[in-house]
């Protein structure tokens, strides 16, 4: 785990984490997990090849920061 942002705005959180399957390139990924009334957990994931990162954070960040939890 690389770092968890809080969003109480839309009651979501922000994940930054690396993993790698076997044998596998090591991968950077940013998760939003928002918790909703009921029983719903709606996520957005964005994901890279660690050395690929640096090229695509930016966009990759904004993609993530661009959820907003539409309300009824």
């Amino acid at each position: 785990m690389l770092a968890v942002d809080k969003r109480p705005a839309d009651n979501a959180y922000v994940f930054e984490y690396t993993m790698r399957i076997k044998d596998g390139p090591t991968r950077r990924l940013l998760t939003v997990f928002s918790l909703q009334p009921g029983s719903w957990i709606i996520t957005l994931t964005a994901q890279a090849r660690e050395e690929e990162w640096p090229s695509v954070e930016k966009e990759l960040r904004a993609a993530i920061n661009s959820y907003k939890l539409l309300q009824k």
